[in-house]
């Protein structure tokens, strides 16, 4: 019996340390980011401790939606790939971005085959301000675009990577779709 207790007590302790350290398990329920996260993925993030080193360029940036969003009563975290840093300038038009005049060749942010029109977005960014999107732009509707910059004090952490994949590409067969905003109901 005490060998058993011992293993309950071990666990027990390196579930709790994972926990504090910040280690977060997710699941991503939109189309947004398309293809790196799929609707139904699950995924590891870095909040807290590990979270909390300066973030890069195309992170994976895991943050609470700004006060002024129409989600922010939801108190979700979100996650949208990382573009624009503090005091940068920032334009979109279409899916090439350019960052203080510079276009990034290497960016994950595409659009998709649906024939929309471009939509263009340009923001300066204050010191303490981040710009986020969702890579598949056809499909972020919620990102920096709506929201505007995100401020440093809403960041928590990073997304580090999938774990499991979903089977499906639909969204409506991944997770339950029926989420919307309180002012959708």
């Amino acid at each position: 019996m005490i060998p058993r207790f011992r293993i309950v007590v071990i666990l027990a302790v390196a579930i709790g340390g994972v926990w504090l350290s910040g280690v977060r398990l997710f699941a991503f329920p939109g189309v947004s980011m398309v293809p790196a996260v799929r609707p139904g993925d699950y995924f590891v993030g870095f909040v807290g401790l590990w979270g909390h080193r300066i973030p890069q360029r195309f992170d994976m940036l895991i943050f609470d939606v700004p006060p002024t969003s129409k989600w922010a009563e939801w108190k979700i975290p979100w996650m949208k790939r990382l573009v624009g840093l503090p005091g940068e300038h920032v334009r979109l038009s279409g899916a090439e971005l350019f960052i203080d005049g510079q276009r990034i060749a290497s960016s994950p942010l595409h659009r998709g085959s649906v024939a929309l029109p471009p939509n263009d977005f340009e923001v300066r960014l204050g010191r303490d301000e981040f710009c986020v999107l969702g890579d598949n732009l056809d499909q972020s509707f919620d990102d920096s675009r709506a929201m505007g910059p995100i401020a440093r004090s809403l960041v928590k952490g990073r997304a580090v990577m999938v774990i499991h994949r979903s089977k499906a590409l639909d969204p409506n067969k991944a997770l339950d779709s029926t989420l919307q905003p309180p002012s959708a109901k």
